[in-house]
């Protein structure tokens, strides 16, 4: 399958993870699938007890490097820092350990990127906030297609997840570096991931926007939905990972849809706050503080949702307790997993 493929560059696959190994398994098998050929892959655990590292030992694949954290971070940041300073690919790929690639994930990313000649690819995810039993057995329905037309001036004001996911990015290593690494979640009133793509806006410019949908993004309420706990074993990631050995090119032809209105990718930061009293700005206000921001790093927004009570690293507290009812301080950072921004 890889033996004529073009040289675009080695590829270091990163995943963070915790405590989930049958979903990580299961992430790892649309790995195996990739049309293009993986350099490493570096499996960054968020302080995990022992069934993870039984688990990738009897992977037995070498490509494989697991690093457990001493430390707990309770979000991607953390384990993704690491994994950025432990590659030694020339592109990074993020995948959580709960998404899935297809096929030519790796593959067209790294054609538009040599094509366009940039560092930073965005694709475009299938989100699944529902299952359905088909012949006895559990699949994802697509409740909400990505957007395949995005701009970084609209990133800058729209909900959190206009960004979404980093399973769907490829960005250089050096590029990666350059930008500080990706940025702890007490840093923002953003997420990790949506503060990162603007500063990797601000420092290198825009990405290349996938064209077509090459991931799907497993919400992690579904494991609540199916009556288990953010630990529990994962019936849903195991079907799926059958279904993508037993038909590794097109396990994800046919999923099942329900789709939902795109409305939430287009709400203003603002609604991520819930009834915070705030208006949304705007769009003039939100273009100009976005050029603001490009400029000279000052986020406008955040300064404007601190001023109504909301403190940096709030959402990710809140996505930490939903997910595992873990409390934190939301302020914790370990310098040896996180190289210091500039």
């Amino acid at each position: 399958m890889n033996s004529t493929r073009p040289d675009l560059g080695t590829v270091s696959v990163v995943v963070s993870t915790y405590n989930r190994p049958d979903a990580l398994l299961a992430a790892l098998s649309s790995v195996s699938t990739q049309s293009y050929p993986i350099h490493e892959i570096i499996v960054v655990g968020d302080c995990c007890d022992e069934a993870t590292g039984i688990a990738l030992a009897e992977l037995a694949d070498p490509r494989i490097r697991y690093i457990n954290l001493e430390k707990r971070h309770g979000d991607q940041s953390g384990p993704n820092s690491r994994g950025v300073l432990e590659s030694t690919g020339e592109w990074v790929a993020f995948l959580n350990h709960d998404d899935f690639w297809f096929p030519d994930h790796i593959k067209n990313a790294l054609t538009e990127l040599s094509f366009a000649q940039k560092k930073w690819f965005c694709g475009v995810a299938r989100f699944s906030f529902e299952v359905a039993t088909i012949r006895g057995k559990l699949f994802p329905v697509v409740t909400e297609n990505g957007l395949t037309h995005r701009g970084m001036m609209t990133a800058y004001s729209s909900t959190l997840r206009y960004m979404e996911p980093a399973s769907a990015w490829v960005v250089s290593r050096e590029a990666l570096y350059a930008v500080g690494n990706w940025p702890f979640a007490a840093m923002s009133v953003r997420t990790p991931v949506s503060f990162l793509a603007l500063t990797l806006w601000r420092k290198i410019g825009s990405p290349v926007w996938g064209a077509t949908h090459s991931v799907l993004k497993v919400q992690g309420s579904l494991q609540q939905k199916l009556g288990g706990e953010y630990h529990s074993p994962s019936l849903l990631h195991r079907e799926l990972q059958a279904a993508i050995e037993s038909k590794p090119r097109d396990w994800f032809v046919g999923l099942t849809e329900e789709l939902s209105e795109l409305a939430p990718f287009d709400a203003g930061l603002e609604s991520n706050y819930g009834n915070i009293g705030l208006e949304p700005l705007p769009r003039w206000a939100n273009v100009l503080a976005a050029l603001v921001f490009r400029g000279t790093g000052f986020d406008f927004l955040d300064f404007r949702l601190r001023r109504a009570g909301i403190r940096r690293g709030q959402l990710m507290d809140q996505f930490l307790l939903g997910r595992t009812g873990e409390v934190r301080d939301s302020a914790r950072m370990s310098p040896e997993n996180h190289r210091r921004r500039g």
